[in-house]
């Protein structure tokens, strides 16, 4: 017994030594690619959750690390398969990447590298681990930046769907106003609700951190799903009411909130809002599952 027990001890070390060794290789074969990656999250606001992206996959794998290398072995199998997968997209990145814009050329080399660390995983750990680590390996991939045009395409909606709420509030706060589009006009002001206004930046940093928290605290599939797509709702309010108010003190305080810190970086104190109505949805969708499993068990 003591025998075995040393030798389980020398292997399961082994292997993560082995796994962080691959990932070195990887980090010195995509560097470049990588080191783009960083500039754009670095100098696009839209793009900075990719910097939180490797950081939150690998800390819900350290969460889960009892349950997600209960069973490990050697896969090279596993491995070889997500190594073909990689080598593919990089291939299709070095053919293609020049003729696409700068952000799609990096979301296919985005791809390559998630997909060289889960091939990385998969060698090392074995087929179990990866199944029960499917969902921060598959998170890992949003290290690929959404594309522009789509990116544009959720600043549009988030931009009109913010519009059409601060509306409603506007309204129901009784102020006196007419709307044209996306510009709404008060007693001598006139506030539009631009790009900037879509909050783009704080939703992806939302959407992100809703997807580790469906993980961590759900625990089916649709569960997660739910949550994830509450986001929307959630993080359209939270801007509704960030130009509500910031348009009501504009009317009634000073037109200097427009430009004051509230104003530019008020992100903060209206993101908690969302973070206020997320924890109650988590709550929610928790005790749903529950009581379907107990439904179920009965």
């Amino acid at each position: 017994m003591a025998n075995l027990s040393v030798n389980s001890m020398y292997r399961f070390p082994s292997r993560h030594a082995a796994f962080l060794a691959f990932v070195a290789l990887t980090l010195l074969v995509f560097l470049n690619p990588l080191r783009a990656l960083a500039s754009l999250a670095w100098n696009d606001e839209r793009y900075t959750y990719l910097l939180a992206v490797p950081v939150l996959g690998a800390g819900m794998i350290v969460l889960e690390r009892g349950r997600i290398f209960a069973v490990t072995k050697w896969s090279f199998k596993t491995g070889a398969l997500a190594v073909l997968l990689s080598l593919t997209v990089w291939l299709a990145a070095v053919r293609w990447s020049a003729g696409l814009g700068p952000v799609e050329g990096l979301s296919l080399y985005g791809a390559a590298a998630a997909l060289a660390w889960i091939a990385g995983f998969g060698f090392c750990f074995g087929t179990a681990a990866v199944k029960a680590a499917a969902f921060p390996l598959a998170f890992l991939l949003l290290m690929a930046p959404i594309p522009e045009f789509l990116m544009h395409k959720a600043e549009v909606a988030l931009q009109y769907g913010s519009a059409d709420v601060t509306h409603v509030l506007m309204k129901l706060a009784g102020m006196t106003f007419f709307r044209e589009g996306l510009t709404f006009s008060l007693p001598g002001l006139n506030i539009e609700v631009a790009e900037e206004c879509s909050g783009i930046r704080s939703s992806t940093v939302f959407w992100i951190t809703a997807a580790a928290a469906g993980y961590m605290f759900l625990r089916s599939a649709w569960s997660r799903l739910a949550l994830i797509v509450l986001t929307v709702p959630i993080l359209v309010f939270k801007n509704a009411v960030r130009i509500t108010t910031l348009s009501w003190l504009g009317v009634n305080v000073s037109q200097d909130v427009l430009h004051g810190d509230l104003h530019r970086q008020g992100g903060v104190p209206f993101g908690l809002i969302a973070i206020a109505l997320l924890i109650p949805s988590v709550v929610v969708i928790r005790k749903l599952e529950d009581r379907t499993r107990r439904g179920e068990a009965r």
